[in-house]
């Protein structure tokens, strides 16, 4: 019967530790921890910045090739050489 009794204090006890520790959190009082979700705003506002540059560098490249081929096609000099593979008929 002591050992019953032993046993039941002991995890009554536990029982209660864990009940107590389970109300434990942090104060009020301290802010809470947020995490932003982009790491470094000005960074990435600089690196969408250079992306664009970069983008737009390209869209004078190929607007440049566009009027070099639009100037070909209505000059007539443009001369278009179709070749069939000789096993094909």
């Amino acid at each position: 019967m002591k050992r019953f009794a032993t046993s039941a204090l002991a995890t009554s006890a536990l029982l209660a530790a864990y009940c107590v520790l389970s109300f434990f959190q942090t104060s009020l009082a301290d802010p809470p921890v947020v995490k932003e979700p982009f790491a470094n705003p000005t960074g990435l506002r600089i690196e969408m910045v250079d992306e664009l540059k970069t983008v737009n560098a390209q869209l004078k490249e190929q607007n440049a090739l566009l009027r070099e081929q639009i100037a070909l096609l209505r000059s007539g000099g443009l001369r278009v050489v179709v070749t069939l593979p000789e096993g094909a008929k």
